[in-house]
């Protein structure tokens, strides 16, 4: 059994705030958090599966109409041989795929260059902002790191924040805005679900914003994306030494949605700190549903996914091919 250092027990790195794992993993440090799947308990994961089924949970690639931050939308061109090619060798019946996207621009895996500490300008392991693109040919934190590993493969847990809110009579919160999911509210919704947690553990956390998005108008939609304030985890210190100290800290979280008002604490902290893997605009609430479907609750103790092939390549949550969806198996 591994034994890791908590939150304020992890050595000071000097100018930068307590919590940093730099030099943790040392020959495997560009892994992060991702050093806590060992072969044990990705193995022990596997016994909980029960259905053998699959729940795609990511969302289409042209999914959202209004994007944030000014970001270029998706695009897909088809290229047509017999009209492009016509009278050459290649005068066949064939199609290429040309897909243009910014790997924000729907679900994804974020990478540990993806943001750094604001105040100082560093990414986890000590790396500075300059050298991300003035040193990308060695590929430096880029998440090509962990496809190398073999990929991501792990115990997942569904936190259903919305629906808790819901089965306990709770006052619904406004999706767009900076709504704060706090550390205690998480410790209600396991114990809601009698979820218990384990070393390794990969949070999914329904926030209720993919549910939110469907039913909005597109200009509700074009609205939230100006403002750019979300539902989200709370920013603050505590939040930071969660992630660090609980169990689903050993490889990653997945979000449903996660986009705080605060990136100096919450997602910049959670990345270049203890150099966690995590994810954006995934679609819970399409795990949910799935979960039903198979006549089995995943809120509980049970509660497993199982990602077999993640395939990323420099920040993209699909695979090589970026039209094949990611599947959990269950």
């Amino acid at each position: 059994m591994h034994v890791y250092p908590d939150f304020d027990s992890l050595p000071r790195t000097e100018g930068q705030p307590q919590g940093n794992a730099w030099g943790l993993w040392r020959e495997n440090e560009k892994l992060g958090t991702l050093n806590y799947l060992t072969p044990e308990v990705i193995l022990q994961a596997t016994k909980e599966i029960k259905a053998g089924v699959t729940v795609q949970l990511d969302l289409p690639l042209s999914h959202f109409d209004h994007l944030g931050a000014g970001r270029q939308g998706f695009s897909h061109q088809m290229i047509d041989f017999k009209e492009r090619l016509k009278g050459t060798d290649l005068d066949i019946v064939a199609h290429d795929d040309v897909l243009t996207l910014n790997t924000q621009s729907s679900s994804q895996w974020d990478g540990l260059r993806r943001i750094g500490l604001q105040e100082s300008g560093i990414y986890y392991g000590g790396v500075k902002h300059r050298d991300i693109d003035e040193k990308r040919e060695d590929g430096r934190r880029g998440i090509h790191k962990w496809v190398k590993r073999g990929g991501i493969a792990g115990r997942g847990v569904l936190f259903d924040y919305h629906g808790w809110r819901q089965q306990t009579g709770q006052a619904p919160v406004t999706i767009p805005s900076a709504t704060m999911i706090t550390t205690e509210e998480l410790e209600a919704v396991a114990k809601h679900q009698g979820t218990q947690l384990r070393d390794g553990d990969i949070l999914v956390l329904r926030t209720g914003f993919t549910d939110w998005h469907r039913q909005a108008s597109k200009k509700e939609q074009q609205e939230a994306s100006k403002k750019g304030a979300f539902i989200g985890l709370e920013a603050t210190e505590k939040s930071v030494k969660v992630a660090v100290e609980s169990p689903f800290r050993r490889s990653g979280n997945r979000y449903a949605w996660i986009r705080s008002h605060s990136y100096t604490i919450s997602g910049a902290r959670c990345r270049a700190s203890p150099g966690m893997a995590s994810g954006s605009l995934g679609d819970a609430n399409r795990r949910a549903l799935g979960s039903r479907e198979v006549g089995r609750g995943l809120l509980g103790k049970e509660a497993v996914v199982v990602f077999p092939d993640q395939r990323a390549s420099s920040r993209v949550w699909r695979s090589r091919h970026a039209a094949q969806c990611n599947r959990d198996s269950v």
